[in-house]
């Protein structure tokens, strides 16, 4: 569709945004978005109440339909132990009273072994599902209304940037944040094929639950609810010999180039944020996990389909982004078990040593496509 606005890559911080949607956005959605930028108030509200998981994606499938912005969260649950109460507050690793059991097997970041390498190609069929087009209006419509939601986490994120400097706590937490983005992941995959719920096909154990449990033991059960509250657990888990049933055509490749764009703003959100805890490590591996098989299968898509859904130069910049994410999450760990004195290391070890296979395996099958 030529008349579909591309988005441009994301404003820095500090940059002034000269370029917003001048369409009409309708009556429904003003009730509920207040999209002046300058507005304190418009970032207080975005960043206190996060904002209601993507539920009824069919909304944007009937003719007079636009989303409907989503709720402030009632009875969100948060890591609350990641969250300081006041200023004075030090964040604590993790209850050290208790010992973590060591891995009865090696970790292997892509499943043990029953879900498919990073390297391999993803079995994909396509099938004619006759899916419901929208008109060019309907999609610069949801278009702008992605845009906006994107630019709201980046003005909760610049929030939390000049209160962190002025020891206030103001803006988007990173609890709040990563989830923010992972609904909008789920959201523009949504977009993109019209199926709920990216699948794991990579990094199986990262996004599945099981080596977190003979990681930590009893202690993920107190962290479990936490964290799939935050990130969506997924639904489909692609095994060995298992195939990915895609649609034949997809309408737009412009909800890819938003995907692009959260690849980029996530280098940023990683190096200005603090991780103290090992809940905040796995949101962060969860959310990158996810990322990571939704490209992959957008890629192994597009070499497959007619759409071409990403191209050559978005793969150069993609693998550039991935370059910088990985150099910094490393350096971001490195501080993070630094801070632990001599007992808490040896206390866990095997936890640290799992993490640094994790963290070392970032965007692992993105790095296979672009890396030729």
């Amino acid at each position: 569709m030529s008349n579909v606005k591309v988005p441009n890559s994301p404003p820095l911080p500090t940059q002034e945004v000269a370029d917003v949607p001048k369409t009409q956005i309708p009556a429904q959605l003003t009730a509920e978005l207040d999209l002046n930028s300058d507005s304190d108030n418009d970032v207080e509200m975005s960043c206190v109440s996060p904002v209601k998981p993507f539920e009824n994606f069919e909304q944007f499938e009937h003719p007079d339909s636009l989303p409907s912005t989503p709720d402030t969260l009632a009875n969100r649950n948060v890591l609350m132990s990641s969250i300081p109460k006041d200023t004075n507050y030090v964040t604590p690793m993790m209850d050290f009273s208790d010992p973590i059991k060591a891995p009865a097997d090696v970790i292997n970041p892509f499943g043990a072994n029953k879900t498919l390498s990073s390297s391999s190609p993803i079995p994909i069929r396509l099938e004619d599902m006759n899916l419901p087009i929208l008109s060019d209006s309907q999609e610069q419509k949801l278009i702008e209304y992605i845009e906006e939601r994107l630019m709201a986490i980046q003005r909760g994120f610049v929030k939390y940037l000049s209160s962190k400097k002025e020891a206030i706590k103001e803006g988007l937490t990173w609890i709040e944040l990563v989830t923010k983005l992972d609904e909008m992941v789920e959201f523009l995959w949504y977009s993109i094929f019209h199926l709920k719920d990216v699948p794991a096909i990579y990094h199986g154990n990262i996004l599945i639950d099981s080596s977190f449990k003979v990681i930590f033991s009893e202690k993920f059960l107190d962290m479990k609810d936490d964290l799939n509250s935050i990130n969506k657990y997924p639904t489909k888990i692609l095994m060995q010999n298992e195939v990915l049933t895609l649609p034949m055509n997809v309408q737009s490749s412009t909800f890819v180039s938003f995907l692009i764009k959260i690849l980029g703003d996530i280098v940023d959100y990683v190096e200005k944020y603090n991780h103290a805890t090992f809940e905040e490590w796995i949101v962060l591996l969860r959310l990158i996990a996810k990322l990571d098989n939704a490209l992959s299968i957008i890629i192994d898509y597009s070499n497959q389909s007619s759409k071409l859904l990403i191209n050559t130069t978005e793969k150069v910049r993609i693998a550039s982004i991935i370059q910088r994410t990985k150099i910094i999450t490393v350096s971001k760990f490195d501080q993070f078990t630094g801070k632990l004195d001599t007992d808490q290391i040896a206390h866990h070890r095997s936890a640290i040593e799992a993490f640094q296979i994790f963290v070392g395996e970032l965007y692992e099958g993105i790095v296979d496509r672009t890396s030729a």
